[in-house]
């Protein structure tokens, strides 16, 4: 199933044994190394959910065992990062835009798109759907992509219906 950070924002984890939500999903966390989905941010807490922990994840949100799957943050892999805001560059150092979104395949736990937004005083005036394999490298503050990337209207729209599908059908 392809899901956007969007879409998953505030969805709750649901513990098998309760029976019922334990907390709220705040964040995707992506491996800067392969773009692996590492686990998910709980809202208003430092813990997180590996993506090891969890049983299915669906439009209604994520299922767990039980909330023994909600593990301070230090106990996974360190490098996990969670990409919103990073801006992204391509390799000759030219701005492209700010993460606004981003895709990811939760059954494969693979980030799959990332939603880039260049704006002026808060007017957008660009908007990019890249591709992971056009992903350079994930750095802490930033995103490496390749050159010459055009903004695609085709992809952008894409993007917004798949957006709208899943919505629909949650």
């Amino acid at each position: 199933m392809l899901s956007t950070l969007s879409q998953t924002v505030g969805l709750p984890i649901i513990s098998e044994q309760a029976e019922g939500p334990v907390a709220l999903i705040k964040d995707i966390l992506i491996d800067p190394n392969n773009g692996g989905v590492t686990g998910v941010a709980i809202l208003m807490s430092k813990k997180i959910v590996a993506t090891s922990d969890i049983r299915s994840w669906t439009p209604e949100g994520i299922k767990v065992v039980d909330e023994t799957a909600i593990i301070e943050r230090s106990e996974i892999i360190k490098q996990q990062i969670s990409i919103l805001g990073h801006a992204v560059f391509d390799k000759n150092e030219k701005f492209l835009g700010i993460v606004h979104d981003f895709v990811v395949d939760t059954e494969v736990s693979q980030l799959k798109q990332i939603f880039v937004k260049k704006s002026i005083i808060f007017i957008p005036i660009e908007k990019r759907i890249i591709d992971y394999r056009d992903i350079v490298e994930i750095l802490p503050d930033r995103i490496v992509v390749k050159n010459g990337l055009a903004p695609s209207k085709e992809k952008v729209r894409a993007f917004v219906a798949m957006k709208k599908m899943t919505a629909a059908t949650g």
